[in-house]
């Protein structure tokens, strides 16, 4: 039985690990085993892994969200499909449309009267973490909106297990920042997990979701299904991504032509936690 590497940052993020298992669960569809490596954003190890592939035996290998100082050296490998990254530094890029993403959280939380609408990023690691924000720019002045980009608060990363410190710099976000003063009533967030830190944080501090402030995340993984309230979000297709990742590695493998850059199309998730403003600002 063949098999093929995974790079993931690490498969404590919700999104990863549903990622993880779409991806395994395709690929045993097709007879194939997964070995997989959680890299934990750091560059050389994503390099070191990729450079040792014919080592382990490995014919091709899929990496989901790879360093943006990484890429250059992605396509060095023989038969790669990246999911988050730039197109062009691999055999097959695959990438949800992020600007479209945001002009869906934008518009959703136009129609239900906000005005004051904020983006809560984190630092650049990644191809969609700096696409979402240009994309939430991008969908406010088309809209005529002056919205705000939050600047990460700062935290201590030696005291945050890896890729939980999404969920923490959430609740520092809702710390942090007055939001009145702002005058924000309503926060799109980089993915879920961040937004599930910004709605606990919020409520903490005594602010309603969405009464107060509505929140909306990216990636529609489980756990937006299990905060409270329930956290709209923009859904990524992670099944569809995982099964073309797969297919087209495979095609790669087997010298087959394959497109080299796919698109895949989000769709909005309304739950609880976005609500009208009508008749509050």
């Amino acid at each position: 039985m063949p098999t093929i590497g995974l790079l993931v940052p690490s498969i404590v993020n919700p999104f990863y690990a549903e990622m993880v298992q779409a991806i395994e669960a395709a690929a045993h569809r097709r007879s194939m085993r997964v070995m997989v490596v959680s890299t934990y954003r750091d560059a050389m190890m994503e390099r070191d892994f990729l450079d040792a592939l014919a080592g382990y035996g490995i014919a091709g290998a899929v990496t989901v969200s790879p360093r943006s100082d990484s890429t250059a050296k992605l396509g060095g490998a023989r038969h790669l499909v990246a999911i988050d990254a730039p197109p062009g530094t691999a055999s097959v890029t695959i990438n949800l449309d992020n600007a479209a993403a945001l002009g869906l959280a934008v518009d959703h939380l136009i129609k239900l009267g906000h005005h004051r609408i904020a983006y809560a990023g984190d630092t650049g690691f990644t191809y969609a973490r700096s696409e979402r924000e240009a994309g939430f720019i991008q969908a406010c002045r088309q809209k005529s909106l002056h919205g705000t980009v939050l600047p990460p608060p700062p935290l201590a990363m030696d005291e945050v297990r890896p890729e939980l410190e999404l969920f923490v710099r959430g609740k520092l976000y809702a710390q942090q920042f007055t939001l009145e003063s702002l005058g924000v009533t309503a926060i799109i967030a980089l993915n879920d997990l961040l937004a599930t830190g910004i709605s606990l944080g919020l409520q903490d501090e005594g602010i309603d979701v969405p009464r107060d402030v509505s929140v909306v995340g990216i990636d529609d993984v489980l756990m937006a299904q299990m905060t409270a309230p329930k956290l709209t979000t923009i859904g990524q297709p992670i099944r569809e991504m995982a099964e073309t990742a797969v297919a087209c590695l495979l095609d790669c493998m087997r010298g087959d032509a394959v497109e080299d850059a796919i698109i895949f199309q989000p769709q909005i998730v309304v739950r609880q936690s976005s609500g009208s403003r009508s008749g509050l600002d």
